[in-house]
């Protein structure tokens, strides 16, 4: 669950169906299948995943100004 949380974050709020493999090919390089990116669903804004994004990039090193950067980007995400 964690994983898809922060793909989804990665991919601005849009959850995508994952998968491993990109494409099959047979032994002369001819395509078999491929696989297309499917998105499953938003599961949050795009404003919302970069905060969320940023929060855990910066946070994450600079632990001790967390409450300076949470509104940081409160003011940036809603300036008009």
């Amino acid at each position: 669950q964690n994983i898809l949380l922060a793909a989804a974050v990665a991919n601005s709020g849009k959850l995508m169906k994952p998968y491993v493999v990109d494409h099959v090919e047979s032994f002369d390089g001819k395509t078999l299948s491929s696989n297309e990116p499917v998105k499953l669903k938003r599961v949050m804004s795009k404003d919302e995943a970069i905060k969320s994004g940023a929060e855990c990039m910066f946070i994450e090193r600079y632990p001790d100004h967390a409450e300076d950067i949470r509104y940081f980007l409160f003011l940036l995400l809603n300036h008009k």
